[in-house]
């Protein structure tokens, strides 16, 4: 066992009280500005009862809307939820404060006196032992910093599994460890979350092992992924059967999302009223952030502005497009097909082109939809200059009408081409064959020997 040192345990200690100073800051200033809302709103409603009476005017046939006035406490809880949110952008942040808080309630500051060694004699054994250091409740989990594990096997024989603490770890120490042991491993698998499969931290990891640390076998683990579907009621409903879990799980988020595109059309359609403003005032409030978010997520803005110029072009032009590109894709899975009939290819060139044929047939089996001729779009600007390029080259255009013919080199014409290129050097074997001959039969009868000798 790795435990963390006293260093570690300061570090973490700083990071939480950064964590709590701009969480109070945060919650200060919200309940500030709450508080400064409700008093205009307030006076502004005093005020227009004033005029109101001043004036002797009636109410409305209307009935002004009730605005919901918050208690201090209300206004409070509201600042804390506010400040949590806002915190959430910074992981590493909210990973120490909540690591220290552990540590805090656990009381294991003292971590140089505890035994870094365990030992058992079975893997039930070994697994209970280890929950005390690595489970969710383990009295020793909030000060364990590592754990190597070695089972006597020769199986596993120069085999290292490193389950790194990944790259935003609160330890700055052990994230420095993690991107050292990724300049050393042969292979790295990213795992992520289902329902957040891919986030912008996983991809620049999978940017830092492929370029930077030069990794060739990087693959992706989706985790969790019952998690997609729900709740677990949704997988008991289906049987345990995942894939109808799955769909009847589409189907109600799909339900969901039509939900939400009726209430926005309904809010698009209300008229101006003091009550539809506070409706719409209330709306903006709790949506405003997730607005920001997304008005600054730069690859969902090209997307959007994807799928607006698809939704705005003719359905024929979109339609003809999407053949188009799947001609490509035709053309590029006969070449490949081609070029494993037609030329002698090493292994890693064979798989090559079996894997780009595979990806091929999965984009001639799409159907039309703004989606799918994104995909093929995508694929088309990868494509573009070498399908080009292929088109235009006639030797290549010839042989590839040779080979849709059935005319293809055989066994037979490739051993005669073959045989010709070798017959000058089959020619000059035989000719020092028959001088070496001529020499030693000379040499016998000079010797002689009863040897009939022909010069």
């Amino acid at each position: 066992m790795e435990f963390y040192s006293p260093k570690d345990i300061a570090e973490l200690k700083n990071e939480h009280e950064r964590y709590v100073r701009e969480f109070n800051r945060i919650v200060d200033e919200e309940v500030k500005k709450q508080k400064e809302k409700q008093s205009l709103s307030n006076r502004a409603k005093e005020g227009i009862k004033n005029l109101s009476n001043m004036l002797n005017i009636n109410k409305s046939h209307e009935a002004a809307p009730k605005e919901n006035i918050l208690s201090d406490e209300e206004i409070v809880k509201r600042a804390e939820r506010i400040a949590k949110d806002k915190l959430k952008g910074d992981e590493k942040l909210v990973s120490s404060h909540d690591q220290y808080e552990k540590i805090k309630k656990s009381g294991l500051f003292n971590t140089e006196k505890l035994d870094p060694r365990i030992q058992a004699n079975s893997l039930q054994e070994l697994n209970q032992k280890l929950l005390q250091f690595v489970g969710a409740d383990g009295k020793y989990m909030p000060c364990t910093k590592a754990v190597r594990i070695s089972l006597n096997n020769p199986n596993l024989k120069d085999l290292e599994v490193i389950d790194t603490p990944g790259v935003n770890d609160p330890i700055a120490s052990r994230e420095e460890r993690t991107k050292a042991l990724l300049k050393d491993c042969d292979v790295v698998f990213i795992v992520s979350p289902s329902n957040q499969f891919l986030t912008d931290s996983d991809m620049s990891l999978f940017d830092r092992v492929s370029n930077k640390e030069g990794l060739q076998e990087i693959y992706f683990v989706a985790s969790q992924a019952d998690s997609t579907v729900g709740s677990m009621s949704e997988v008991e409903k289906s049987r345990q059967h995942l894939p109808t879990a799955l769909e009847n799980a589409q189907k109600s988020l799909s339900s969901q999302l039509k939900g939400y595109a009726d209430d926005n059309n309904y809010r698009l359609q209300l008229d101006y009223s003091l009550k539809n403003l506070i409706e719409l005032k209330r709306f903006k409030e709790a949506m405003n952030e997730s607005y920001q978010s997304d008005l600054n997520d730069e690859k969902l803005q090209n997307d959007l502005r994807e799928w607006r110029d698809l939704k705005n072009t003719p359905e024929e032009i979109n339609r003809r497009e999407f053949e188009e590109i799947k001609e490509m894709a035709l053309y590029f899975r006969d070449w490949c097909m081609f070029r494993l009939d037609w030329y002698e290819l090493s292994q890693e060139e064979i798989q090559e082109c079996r894997d780009w044929m595979d990806n091929d047939n999965k984009l001639l089996q799409l159907d039309y939809s703004l989606r799918n001729l994104s995909i093929l779009k995508g694929y088309k600007e990868r494509n573009e200059k070498a399908y080009q390029d292929y088109l235009n080259d006639e030797e290549l255009q010839n042989d590839l009408r040779k080979w849709k013919n059935g005319d293809k080199p055989g066994f037979f014409e490739s051993l005669f081409k073959t045989t010709q290129a070798e017959i000058p050097n089959i020619f000059s074997v035989w000719d020092e064959c028959f001088s070496s001959a001529r020499n030693y039969i000379k040499t016998l009868s000079e010797t002689n020997l009863d040897f009939l000798y022909t010069p």
